[in-house]
């Protein structure tokens, strides 16, 4: 059965902080499994791809951002998946859970919280898509 298509933009956003630079991420358990993924969203109705991102990280990780230049983009065919990604500027507000519905359905076998890994350590973590962490860390990581 075919999904219905669903759309969604992401963000990539990089804090340096004590000279390390680090990669804002949400650490996520879901049914048993334990994964990382890159904070943003569906597009709703009307919004831009920005109007999206600048929404979606407001309410994941409460950060106002400036969505800067388009980094890839990504389809899973099996599940119907088409994902846009942007490199983001954090303009201000602190790093921390934000108020999306994501933060009410938490429960001990829905963990959704908010990390920030150190760029160098990327390659350990499961991120999804793996295609858009290789090219980050490609043009990132060294």
């Amino acid at each position: 059965m075919l999904h219905p298509i669903k759309t969604t933009v992401r963000g990539i956003l990089f804090i340096t902080e004590e000279n390390e630079t680090n990669i804002v991420l949400i650490h996520r358990i879901k049914q048993g499994k334990e994964y990382y993924a890159f904070p943003g969203g569906k597009i709703e109705q009307g919004e831009t791809h920005q109007e999206t991102l600048i929404r979606e990280m407001k309410e994941e990780i409460n950060a106002d951002i400036e969505v800067g230049d388009f980094f890839a983009e990504h389809r899973n065919p099996k599940l119907n998946d088409h994902d846009y990604f942007y490199l983001c500027t954090h303009l201000q507000g602190e790093i921390k859970p934000g108020d999306g519905p994501e933060f009410k359905k938490k429960l001990i076998d829905n963990v959704y919280e908010i990390v920030k890994i150190p760029l160098k350590e990327l390659h350990h973590y499961l991120l999804f898509p793996t295609t858009i962490k290789e090219m980050v860390i490609e043009r990132y990581g060294k």
